[in-house]
């Protein structure tokens, strides 16, 4: 799984003028990417521990629809 993070975070690194230049293809590839991070990370078994309580909580309510977790990572 921390092959599935690392080629995400890869790609997020591709993007790396997003945030000054952002298009709409742009968009759509970080949210995208955005919810693959969070399933891949829901996936993980033991290394899910070396982040911390507070992300891991965070993922968790925010895949659960926890409305103050969507509404913090809405604009992602």
């Amino acid at each position: 799984m921390k092959v599935c993070l690392s080629r995400i975070c890869q790609e997020f690194e591709e993007l790396s003028e997003f945030l000054s230049s952002r298009s709409q293809s742009d968009t759509l590839k970080i949210n995208g990417l955005f919810l693959e991070f969070l399933d891949c990370f829901s996936s993980l078994g033991a290394e899910k521990l070396e982040y911390p309580k507070e992300f891991q909580n965070d993922v968790k309510l925010y895949l659960e629809g926890h409305p103050i977790l969507v509404k913090k990572f809405e604009d992602v």
